[in-house]
């Protein structure tokens, strides 16, 4: 029987009152007053909408082997892995292929399904992360309707770096990590940082109905993930430019979805013998006079191999899909300054290709094979406007976007899909502590050639008549900010036309599904996001979010995988040499999801995270820290999608040393 949500813990969710730190500033030097009397001309940022980061201590303290283990603590933001294996982020509860990820300024993702697996993504890799939970500047392209993630590599701060790290810990988990950054001369800088991770699969919190017949692993979670970055950057005198690369590769098994018998439903009994990620990119920007240029370039290659088997045994080989995708893309901007005014135009394309291999009858004769190509592009314009006051601001913008179906694989497409987007946002300063700021927007979410002419390995009928999602949202934030505290208080709402959603449809006696069109959803919540410093030796911080998300067509039509509470708290004891004790809380209430049966209910719940640390600083040399971390010490059940549970008790214990 599984175990209801311990209710005790969303209220202790109110007293780690919520801390994302900064306002956009990972290194917490800069106060979000500061923040809100400039609208960030320079880095082309809105700052009228949510817009906070992840702070650097919380990174280092995650002892995260990918983005995705950072992410589950920003404000906002909600982390699933899905019955693909892909791990996403989710922001205000809505959906994952309306949120923008961008590493570096460049977007991060396959755009035939616009959606990207954060745990490719090494923890080394990653310097600052930002999350964008409001209507997002239109200069980031088409496709963050519902709010961005942006990404950014470790600065090279000291003439020589180097961290090395290892970890182990139980379920054969294994891990390395080393980061190396050197400045080379008063210009440029350079860094290099490469991570191992093993594991034997992910411990159960308790016993599962179906496809589990080991009680001490959950079912195909092996896992083997290697990655690189390199990044070399200049910046001098209002001119700066950064060229790097970004390696990562997989091998790893997808958990069957335990809620479904797989003597009657289809299950996914799947592995990925091949994943493999390239990007290089490439950033630069200058200031002439008045004027401001700025241009982002990227090249991506994605590969994976997927391997569909027959049981929970995976013994019996019985379709093999192999994937491959290519995308170029263009970012440009041209700014001009003019006294406290800023009119700035932008101009975003991509051209992509996605190649897809099927095998069948692997397992027994006779093969047969399948090859498919769809070619597509996707492009955005937007002119903006920006005044930045002494006590206030404002920002105003107007865009097109589009998606251009060029090669289909024979399949039906109705054309290209168009749409007009528009933001608009302000802030006041209400007093040296306090300020207002506001957005609201109305963008479109094109649904992307996956959605239109996927089928998943048979497991989906082509629907290619989807028409874009229209979300429109507005958000009203509270900020203020003490020596000792911080606190914002965001009530926000979010209208979306023609919600993109599933439904089951029986095809000659078998359940399959099928992409829709609803006529729309709509969520209002509240978001409390802060953090308290009581003692220098003692912070508490976290977050909040209520939100309530209704279908249009009526109240017994529920969206699924949407909680209606869901947070995040930390406790830290101890200052930054010698022993430190912390405790991660995250929680969210039940939510809905999906069955061959229809709509089940799905348990919220509340998994406690304890970490104790000895630190060693030497002004010269550089430091050591030795640690244990329990996630899930309690070992609770808790289901962010129906049937894939998150792991149960994990004990770790790892080193870093910095020199």
């Amino acid at each position: 029987m599984r175990r209801s949500a311990p209710k005790p813990a969303l209220l202790v969710l109110s007293i780690f009152l919520v801390g994302a730190g900064d306002d956009r500033i990972t290194s917490g030097e800069t106060s979000e007053v500061e923040q809100i009397e400039v609208i960030h001309r320079r880095r082309g940022w809105s700052s009228t909408a949510s817009w906070d980061a992840v702070p650097w201590d919380r990174v280092q303290r995650s002892d995260a082997a990918s983005v995705a283990e950072v992410l589950r603590r920003a404000p906002g933001a909600s982390i699933r892995t899905n019955s693909r294996g892909q791990t996403l982020v989710f922001l205000r509860q809505g959906g994952e292929r309306s949120v923008g990820t961008f590493y570096e300024g460049v977007p991060l993702d396959v755009p035939w399904d616009h959606r990207f697996d954060l745990g490719l993504l090494p923890a080394t890799a990653l310097g600052g992360a930002e999350v964008a939970r409001g209507p997002v500047a239109l200069r980031y392209g088409p496709q963050a309707a519902g709010g961005a993630v942006f990404l950014s590599a470790r600065p090279v701060e000291r003439p020589a770096e180097l961290t090395l790290a290892a970890e182990g810990g139980e379920a054969g988990h294994q891990r390395g990590q080393g980061w190396a950054g050197v400045q080379l001369g008063t210009a440029w800088t350079a860094l290099l940082a490469g991570e191992r991770t093993v594991r034997s699969g992910e411990p159960l919190a308790e016993a599962l109905a179906f496809s589990q017949p080991d009680r001490r692993l959950r079912t195909n979670t092996d896992a083997r993930r290697s990655s690189a970055l390199f990044r070399l950057h200049y910046g001098h005198e209002g001119t700066e430019f950064t060229v790097g690369a970004l390696y990562g590769r997989a091998t790893f098994g997808v958990a069957p979805e335990a809620h479904l018998d797989p003597r009657a439903d289809r299950v996914r009994f799947w592995r990925y013998p091949h994943s493999q990620l390239v990007m290089a990119f490439a950033n630069a920007q200058t200031e002439l006079g008045l004027w401001r240029f700025e241009a982002s370039a990227w090249a991506q290659s994605f590969r994976q191999t997927i391997d569909s088997f027959g049981s929970a045994a995976y013994a019996r080989l019985e379709q093999r899909q192999q994937d491959q995708d290519e995308s170029l893309g263009l970012r440009t901007r041209a700014a001009v300054l003019l006294g406290m005014h800023e009119l700035s135009a932008t101009f975003f394309g991509r051209g992509a290709s996605h190649g897809e291999l099927r095998t069948e009858g692997l397992g027994s004769r006779p093969l047969a094979s399948e090859e498919e190509r769809f070619v597509q592009a996707d492009w955005s314009a937007s002119v903006d406007y920006a005044f930045a006051g002494d006590r206030f601001g404002v920002e105003a913008a107007m865009g097109v976007a589009g998606l251009e179906p060029l090669e289909t694989a024979g399949r039906a497409s109705s054309g290209g899909l168009r749409g007009v987007n528009l933001t608009f946002g302000g802030s006041y300063e209400l007093s040296n502590a306090c300020a207002l700021k506001g957005a609201a927007g109305t963008r479109v979410r094109l649904p992307t050639p996956r959605e239109l002419f996927g089928t998943a390995l048979d497991r989906f009928v082509v629907n290619e008549g989807l028409d874009p999602e229209r979300v429109s949202s507005a958000e009203l934030g509270l900020l203020c900010r003490g020596s000792f505290f911080s606190v914002q208080l965001t009530p926000f709402l979010r209208m979306t036309e023609g919600t993109l959603d599933q439904e089951n449809i029986v095809v000659d006696g078998v359940t399959l599904r099928r992409r829709i069109n609803l006529d729309g959803s709509r969520a209002f919540g509240v978001e409390v996001v802060g953090d308290l410093r009581l003692r220098p030796w003692l912070r508490l911080g976290g977050q909040v979010m209520g939100v309530d998300v209704r279908s249009t067509e009526g109240p017994d039509r529920r969206l699924t995988e949407r909680p209606a509470v869901q947070g995040f708290g930390e406790l830290v004891l101890g200052a930054q040499e010698g022993l430190e004790v912390a405790a991660e809380l995250f929680a969210q209430s039940d939510a809905y999801g999906l069955a061959p049966e229809g709509l089940r209910s799905v348990d919220g719940g509340a998994l406690l995270h304890l970490r104790a640390a000895y630190r060693i600083n030497h002004p010269e040399l550089g430091g050591a820290e030795l640690y244990l971390r329990v996630d899930n010490l309690l070992a609770e059940r808790l289901e962010p999608q129906l049937g894939l549970p998150l792991p149960g008790r994990w004990m770790r214990v790892g080193v870093i040393l910095r020199l």
